[in-house]
């Protein structure tokens, strides 16, 4: 059957019934609108379906540590260092005319993590007897980031620098 053929067949059959031949190419489009859908997004239908899990920061604070949650000056800086997790050093922070300065060294070795809702957010995982001195130290850290590797975490006793006193003329 030649083009020519197959044209005038459908012309002829267009001329007979033509509301006919009209229902016919919409079911035609339709099947292969529906094929066609189906081959695209076809394999989503169990993606969309599979329950999400939640994460809950809960779930990763061991037996007799708590979770902190820092504010950090430095937060864009180690966010954009560290994926989910890592080690840190953490400073207190003095607050002077141009800004913030990193003071002195609170706690090193610990644990940080990325807030699971909030991913600009931090927490540290400190055992339960450093809550305080940290939290004394606050409201504002600095962090410094460690190998990553499992470590024992030290809380650091800040010895007070003696004052000298220097007597001499004052003119």
């Amino acid at each position: 059957m030649t083009i020519k053929k197959f044209h005038d067949y459908f012309q002829n059959l267009y001329i007979m019934n033509p509301q006919g031949f009209q229902i016919i190419g919409v079911i035609v489009l339709s099947f292969v609108t529906l094929i066609s859908f189906h081959i695209l997004f076809g394999n989503d239908k169990q993606l969309l379906d599979a329950p999400q899990e939640s994460i809950e920061a809960s779930t990763f604070i061991p037996e007799d540590h708590s979770l902190i949650p820092v504010s950090l000056i430095n937060q864009r800086s180690i966010s954009s260092m560290i994926e989910n997790f890592g080690w840190v050093d953490l400073y207190s922070v003095n607050k002077t005319d141009l800004g913030y300065k990193k003071g002195l060294k609170i706690v090193k070795k610990i644990r940080i993590l990325r807030a699971p809702l909030d991913p600009n957010q931090f927490g540290i995982i400190v055992p339960n007897e450093f809550v305080d001195p940290i939290l004394e130290k606050g409201p504002k850290y600095f962090a410094t980031l460690n190998k990553k590797q499992f470590y024992k975490s030290e809380l650091v006793i800040d010895k007070q620098s003696k004052k000298r006193v220097q007597y001499g003329d004052m003119f």
